[in-house]
């Protein structure tokens, strides 16, 4: 059996939070190019260095912030799949703003997969981060089974939030809709 490249892109529509991001930018320029019926970024940014390229190639670019629950319903009402990069706290100055980090990477999570279930969104892709299972110690041969670097261990809010939201993430994984 041989399946398309573009199998379940073509006329569905698509949010990408974080999407004025580097990675979310490139994301919904690619999934314009496969055909998507609409491309929603989905960022509290207005603008990027890649904004105004993403509305050149009819991507709808949507300010708002993931963790408010009026915003994130208004950006995912209608999709039918969500690829979820909107996080904070990964470096920099950010990673000082310790409410705001649990803000975004947790309570925003929770608020995209509620929407999800609200909107019988089927699909939803949750990025994560190396920090959900890395402990200082050299990751050997890794795969997709090395299990959750243990919460209380974790040394920056970073790496906890986003293990706390994958965690949550996973137990939503093929939850009936209402």
């Amino acid at each position: 059996m041989h399946f398309s490249q573009n199998e379940g892109i073509e006329d569905n529509t698509f949010v990408v939070t974080g999407g004025l991001g580097f990675v979310g930018s490139y994301l919904c320029l690619d999934l314009v190019r496969r055909g998507a019926r609409q491309v929603r970024a989905f960022d509290l940014r207005p603008t990027s260095p890649w904004s105004v390229d993403l509305k050149s190639h009819g991507v709808h670019c949507i300010q708002g912030d993931v963790a408010r629950k009026k915003d994130v319903d208004k950006a995912l009402r209608g999709a039918d799949c969500v690829f979820h990069l909107a996080s904070y706290g990964m470096s920099g100055k950010e990673m000082l703003q310790f409410g705001r980090v649990d803000e975004v990477n947790i309570s925003g999570t929770c608020l995209v997969l509620e929407a999800c279930l609200e909107f019988e969104i089927r699909r939803l892709v949750y990025v994560s981060t190396y920090g959900v299972v890395f402990g200082g110690k050299e990751i050997v041969n890794g795969n997709e089974s090395i299990p959750f670097f243990p919460v209380d261990d974790h040394v920056d809010p970073y790496g906890l939030s986003k293990s706390i939201a994958e965690r949550l993430v996973l137990k939503h994984n093929a939850r009936p809709f209402k």
